[in-house]
C-alpha cells in the first residue's frame, strides 16, 4: 500500500512524498518514505534532491534473518523519452 504526493511551486519548481508499506502475510516487512524538491530543467529532463528511508525486516522460522535500514540524502535526473 502505497501514497504519492505532488505539489507544483510554478512552471519548473515542485516537491514529492511518496510512502508505501509493504503488507500481505509472510516473513517479510518493509516500509519506505521518500522527500524531494524537483526542478524541471527543459521538456525531457528533470533534476531531485531529496532524502530516502527505507526498513527491511525479514524473518525465517520466527527467527531474524535480515533487520535493516538505509537512509540519507539523494541526487537524481530523470530523463523523459516521448
Amino acid at each position: 500500500i502505497g501514497a504519492r504526493i505532488k505539489v507544483p511551486f510554478g512552471d519548473k519548481w515542485g516537491a514529492y512524498y511518496w510512502g508505501d508499506i509493504a503488507v500481505g502475510g509472510g516473513s517479510a516487512r518493509d516500509w519506505q518514505t521518500i522527500g524531494a524538491a524537483t526542478y524541471k530543467g527543459s521538456v525531457a529532463t528533470t533534476y531531485s534532491l531529496g532524502y530516502r528511508y527505507l526498513y527491511d525486516l525479514k524473518t525465517n522460522g520466527g527467527n531474524v534473518a535480515v533487520n535493516m535500514s538505509i537512509k540519507g540524502p539523494f541526487v537524481a535526473a530523470t530523463f523523459h523519452l516521448k
